[in-house]
């Protein structure tokens, strides 16, 4: 495997124009920078970052193993929406986030399974200025590991009142 890493610089005067469309011939930081021009411009987008995580210390016993604690895939997509009629203005979406296996420890003995969250988001205006949202996190409940033998949050829900002035 090769190490590659994608870099999007954050000055927008450096990203070329979004244009509607993402090139796949087009070399991975070009792409990447039109998927956030795309996801920026309300239309659909990923942001692209590929990093091979190994240990590369020099002589080490552990050189060429993953990294501790670093899935070798990780995904997230949102899917938003903003209805119409008497929900005007409201704004719902569902984010999905996966995380394939990964190792514990140094030497990969020790296995993380992979595992998939989802969240609902939902907001909505009041009066001007004045909004009510709530979300819900790990919507089923997952049981999952970050860490070996440490405990995550399971269903977490979360409710709110934003002013703007």
């Amino acid at each position: 495997m090769t190490p590659a890493v994608v870099v999007v610089p954050s000055a927008p005067m450096l990203l070329p124009r979004y244009t509607g469309r993402i090139d796949a011939a087009a070399p991975l930081r070009e792409r990447a920078v039109a998927a956030v021009r795309a996801a920026a411009a309300g239309g659909p987008g990923a942001e692209v970052v590929l990093v091979v995580a190994t240990d590369r210390t020099p002589g080490s016993v552990y050189e060429g193993n993953r990294l501790a604690r670093r899935p070798k895939h990780l995904a997230n997509a949102e899917l938003g929406w903003t209805p119409g009629g008497a929900f005007a203005g409201a704004d719902l979406s569902v984010a999905a986030r996966y995380a394939g296996k990964s190792f514990d420890d140094r030497a990969n003995n020790v296995t993380l399974d992979d595992y998939w969250l989802v969240d609902l988001r939902a907001s909505y205006p009041l009066v001007t200025g004045i909004d009510v949202y709530g979300r819900i996190e790990n919507l089923f409940d997952t049981d999952y590991q970050t860490v070996a033998g440490y405990g995550t949050a399971g269903r977490s829900a979360y409710v709110g009142v934003r002013w703007a002035f």
